[in-house]
């Protein structure tokens, strides 16, 4: 008989911890069946991407703030969204954004493709000078630090967040004259539940 000796002594944050990242938050991203792969794509053609870039955030905001973090509009949509804290670089201020995470194993990465806009989205400058951010998803909240993917690394989040949500190729195509910043999140504990 296997005996493991205080185990229920330890913090729930180190269990939590050994799990990983999108584990702590109970994170993860359907792949796309059926109908929602070709509305992906219709939803990455450019005019839409730029109503999306406008509308989604503030609705996303909005759905969540009625149903007290537990629903959104993009995650009705089968894409759920994380909801990621940074501190402004030039007002020293929170500014949270909702966006979608790509798991990668037990980890989370965030693309800064901002829709395949123009510029490169604010919340990605902000990361850069202050990589500490709070990420939560359904009232679950955790500390982390974000760094730069490698490119090995940044090739296979591309990989699977084209899996995800096609919109990803349109907009590496759409975004091709900017570096598109491609972060991994490095995650403490549970902080809340």
């Amino acid at each position: 008989m296997l005996r493991i000796v205080g185990v229920r002594r330890l913090p729930v944050v180190l269990l939590c911890f050994a799990m990983g990242l999108a584990a702590d938050l109970g994170y993860h991203v359907p792949e796309p069946t059926g109908v929602r792969k070709p509305i992906g794509r219709l939803l990455a053609t450019r005019p839409l991407s730029r109503l999306n870039r406008r509308i989604l955030g503030p609705t996303d905001r909005l759905f969540n703030r009625l149903s007290r973090g537990k629903v959104t509009f993009s995650g009705l949509g089968g894409y759920p969204p994380l909801w990621v804290t940074v501190v402004g670089a030039r007002s020293g201020a929170p500014r949270t954004v909702p966006l979608l995470g790509i798991p990668i194993d037990d980890d989370i990465a965030l693309i800064g493709s901002s829709f395949g806009q123009e510029k490169t989205p604010a919340w990605v400058h902000n990361l850069e000078a202050n990589p500490e951010a709070t990420v939560s998803f359904e009232g679950r909240e955790v500390e982390v630090r974000a760094r730069p993917a490698t490119p090995d690394e940044a090739q296979s989040v591309w990989r699977k967040a084209s899996a995800i949500y096609p919109g990803y190729g349109y907009y590496a195509e759409r975004a091709a004259h900017r570096r598109v910043r491609v972060f991994l999140l490095e995650g403490g504990g549970d902080q809340s539940d």
